[in-house]
């Protein structure tokens, strides 16, 4: 992020996970310690899809006979794979320099998906698809990417500061060259650790920046470890005389920690390191140590080791965290925290979260007993009775007053000869299991509650689903190649999609996605769909969203014919900044409510143009936001919003300015 835009950032920080509960809204508890699966290597299809599994459970928490096979090409056979039936974009390529224009070489650059409002994150960050070094000339190339998904760029190199490069999303049958991302000294975050009587302290002290966790899976160990190699977070130690210095650091926002045997920890935050200013003389002082020590046993009694234990204050503010794992006779002790009250909880694998009231600190007595967790077992076969054995089972939440599912983001993976499963560490409540396989439609399981115990016998009975084909035309008769058919409920609508976390709602009669692509000749087949009432949508970029109602039963095809979409309006142009140069990386966004809440959001390609199209008739507001650093929002100022009216049919062109 250019220093020239970070004024503005003060005015309008707003923690990414603000926006990051609107998208969860529907998910019920996840597992913290799931991870994502690589799907580096993974073989492309003549098919224009990306293969992309979603989470797969850690093997960890799984009995031996269940095999976790994280195998990308195992993953990519299974039907879920092909649920976003994402196009293949064009290259993406760019240049990594330092000040003076000169090219650096073996700069490391990853890429994650970038959150949008009403975008599915498809958890694409994981694997050598998604990681890359700068050659010889500084250059670097992506390739293979999902055509339209926005995307973060970052660079680390030990010679410079970390620095986000320009966000960018592939474009289809165009690669496009990214602005170079300059690489800088950074900033310089010092100052001194001291204890109460101003005696220096050679503290541990730990940076992070933030929010550094924003949409990224695995555990707490395996986040930590990229933080530190990418730059994210930064540990050095105090000197003698208290003095500590950390230089190279990226322009954002940061947490500073010090702590020291036998001193309470302190925190320093928000550290701003924006505007070209360093954030010299830090003062930290660690005061007189507290700790909390106590025990975690079970309902038998019985001491539970290698349980975690965290703490938080909570009175007085602001909040200071703090952890330990029990031993084998199950105790533990906290340290290095201050006076005052806090909350206490306990993770252990096998059981319930563990929670005691308000502690105080200095408290040597507190006892927290824990609850085995509940199971869930069962089989998972074809209608003849003959045994699944390779198979995938997502456990979903069900709630009362709510019909729709709430996702918990665990996914699991079996091979097993009997076809049977065996799913441990469920907290108390109610779910249901949807099995998938390949040559069966995706099943639900009867929903079922659990509680302490053990539920046998959620048999999941697979069958072949139905067929559904068609073939799309425009409104002059002329084969629509490209277009995406989705399965969804009977109950959907095209404002389901339309609201401003879209498609990450969830599909209101619990559809399981199924989605393909029209090939050259206009022809799609759906197969192996869930059977019953449902809704086809079809969409295309240039066209206006089209839904289809029909049937699907296991066994049998329906042939739809010809399915008529028409064109949409249209509005492009090319966005830039006050200075007249191209807001490469940055979005436009288009709303409307003139019948229902429309609300779209595009990214800038490298040359500071947009298109959205597919617009139904009516009047629009779109305007232009520059690319701001990943862990804040920035809301461009309403005097840049421009308002329109499309005509169906009509390309408008509008170049838009933003004052950032």
């Amino acid at each position: 992020m250019n220093s020239r835009k970070s004024n503005n950032l003060a005015l309008v920080l707003v923690t990414i996970f603000v926006i990051a509960a609107g998208y969860f809204v529907m998910s019920g508890s996840s597992n913290p310690d799931t991870v994502s699966p690589n799907i580096d290597d993974v073989q492309l299809d003549k098919e224009p899809v990306i293969l992309a599994a979603g989470p797969i459970a850690s093997s960890e928490s799984q009995p031996e006979r269940v095999n976790i096979d994280r195998s990308p090409t195992d993953i990519g056979n299974f039907e879920i794979d092909n649920l976003f039936a994402d196009a293949i974009g064009g290259a993406v390529s760019g240049k990594i320099v330092n000040e003076k224009g000169t090219a650096v070489p073996g700069a490391f650059i990853t890429i994650h998906q970038r959150y949008n409002p009403g975008e599915l994150m498809r958890g694409y960050s994981s694997g050598s698809r998604f990681k890359t070094t700068s050659d010889r000339n500084g250059e670097f190339i992506f390739a293979g990417l999902a055509a339209g998904i926005n995307m973060n760029l970052w660079v680390h190199h030990p010679d410079y500061a970390p620095m986000q490069g320009a966000p960018f999303a592939a474009l289809v049958n165009e690669s496009q060259a990214l602005p170079p991302t300059v690489l800088r000294a950074g900033y310089r975050l010092s100052g001194v650790v001291v204890d109460l009587a101003g005696n220096p302290l050679q503290a541990a002290v730990e940076l992070k920046m933030q929010p550094s966790d924003a949409f990224r899976q695995g555990t707490t160990k395996e986040k930590q470890a990229e933080d530190l190699s990418s730059g994210r977070m930064v540990r050095v130690t105090a000197d003698e005389n208290g003095n500590f210095s950390a230089n190279k650091l990226a322009e954002g926002i940061w947490i500073l920690r010090a702590s020291y045997e036998g001193f309470a920890t302190a925190e320093v935050r928000p550290i701003m390191l924006l505007n070209g200013k360093n954030a010299d003389g830090q003062k930290v002082v660690l005061p007189d140590e507290f700790t909390i020590e106590g025990i975690v046993l079970d309902e038998q009694q019985m001491p539970i080791a290698d349980a975690l234990v965290s703490v938080a204050r909570t009175s007085p503010r602001p909040t200071l965290t703090g952890s330990a794992t029990t031993n084998q006779q199950g105790e533990f002790k906290v340290r290095g925290l201050q006076d005052g009250s806090y909350g206490l909880s306990v993770q252990a694998v096998g059981y319930t979260n563990g929670r005691s009231g308000r502690v105080n600190a200095g408290a040597t007595d507190v006892k927290v007993v824990m609850q085995v967790k509940g199971a869930v077992s069962g089989r998972v076969s074809s209608s003849d009775g003959r045994a699944i054995t390779d198979f995938q089972i997502e456990i979903l939440r069900t709630r009362r007053g709510n019909q729709q599912y709430g996702l918990t983001g665990q996914r699991y993976r079996f091979n097993d000869t009997d076809g049977t499963y065996n799913l441990p560490d469920l907290n108390p409540g109610s779910y249901i299991l949807l099995g998938r396989a390949n040559g069966y439609a995706p099943t639900y399981s009867s929903a079922f509650s659990v509680g302490r115990n053990k539920v046998e016998g959620v048999d999941i009975i697979l069958e072949a689903g139905g067929v559904i084909k068609g073939i799309v035309v425009d409104g002059a008769g002329k084969i629509v190649s490209g277009a995406v058919i989705s399965v969804h409920g009977e109950d959907f609508t095209l404002d389901s999609n339309d609201t401003l976390f879209g498609s990450a709602i969830g599909d209101p009669n619990n559809m399981p996605q199924v989605k393909t692509r029209t090939n050259s000749k206009g022809e799609f087949t759906l197969t192996n769909v869930f059977t019953g009432a449902l809704t086809l949508q079809i969409e295309h970029a240039e066209h206006l969203d089209e839904i289809v109602s029909t049937m699907a039963a296991s066994g049998t095809t329906t042939d739809l014919g010809r399915i008529i979409i028409y064109a949409g309006g249209s509005v492009h142009g090319v966005a830039t900044d006050k200075t007249g140069s191209p807001l490469a990386g940055g979005t436009v966004t288009i709303t409307t409510r003139s019948e229902s809440f429309f609300h779209r959001t595009v990214t800038l390609d490298a040359k500071g143009r947009y298109r959205v199209a597919g617009l139904a008739a009516g009047t629009y507001s779109v305007i232009a936001a520059a690319a701001a650093n990943e862990s804040v929002f920035l809301f461009p100022s309403e005097a840049d919003k421009k308002s329109i009216y499309v005509n169906v049919g009509q390309d408008l062109e509008l170049n838009l300015q933003s004052s950032e």
